[in-house]
């Protein structure tokens, strides 16, 4: 068993918005020492497990953390904004497994800065200094190496028409050129692009060359260049 550490009763006793409502349990650190678990109530109302030092780095559940987190984000004044909204939808993007697009992002290896990510909502502040204002609801987010993650010097805002010039090649994809896709029940070949929002179907040919030289010839008049 491991040696107990020496500690004074701190049932009743009041650190911040904490209150002490008894011991429950230990907490065995890595030199076999045990620390004493203390269950707190909190005045906001929740109960949460405290180990060690209260008051000295601890004076809340939690809450007083987050209220100051919200505080700043409504000092910022961009809660209702559309770049708040694409800040917050890149984070749950490469965060959050259960986030619908999650296994094109954070699934396989995109991430945010650290930057990005600072505590208390200083991380959007930051994104804001180093993005600057959307220029327009026609723009959005854009990675511009769509392997590397996002950071200031690999993102931009972008128009629709070049974050489709920009999107990587699917994964069904088996013409070897973005944009041109086979049709299995007619073993045809569809060119088509993006652009704008809207997908713009280029032609069909039972030939893979003459789709893919729809693909380029589309790419040239609605990108003025062809993707490499």
């Amino acid at each position: 068993m491991g040696e107990f550490s020496v500690f004074k009763d701190l049932t009743g006793n009041v650190y911040g918005r904490l209150t002490v409502v008894k011991q429950e349990g230990w907490k065995i650190q890595t030199n076999g020492k045990r620390r004493p678990l203390w269950l707190c109530k909190c005045e906001c109302g929740n109960e949460k497990l405290i180990c060690g030092n209260l008051g000295r780095n601890t004076h809340s559940c939690g809450c007083i953390r987050a209220e100051k987190a919200a505080e700043r984000a409504y000092k910022h004044g961009y809660n209702a904004e559309p770049i708040y909204k694409s800040y917050l939808t890149m984070k749950q993007r490469c965060s959050n497994p259960k986030d619908q697009s999650y296994e094109n992002y954070g699934g396989r290896g995109i991430r945010v800065c650290d930057r990005w990510l600072e505590d208390e909502g200083q991380g959007f502040i930051n994104f804001l200094e180093d993005m600057g204002e959307r220029p327009s609801d026609k723009h959005s987010l854009d990675r511009i190496d769509n392997d590397k993650g996002y950071s200031p010097v690999n993102c931009r805002w972008a128009e629709r028409g070049t974050q489709g010039y920009n999107q990587r090649k699917s994964n069904s994809n088996t013409s070897g050129k973005t944009g041109v896709y086979l049709i299995k029940k007619t073993q045809t070949w569809k060119a088509m692009i993006g652009f704008k929002g809207k997908e713009i179907t280029l032609g069909y040919s039972k030939d893979l060359d003459v789709a893919i030289a729809l693909r380029l010839a589309g790419e040239l008049e609605y990108y003025g260049v062809n993707k490499p």
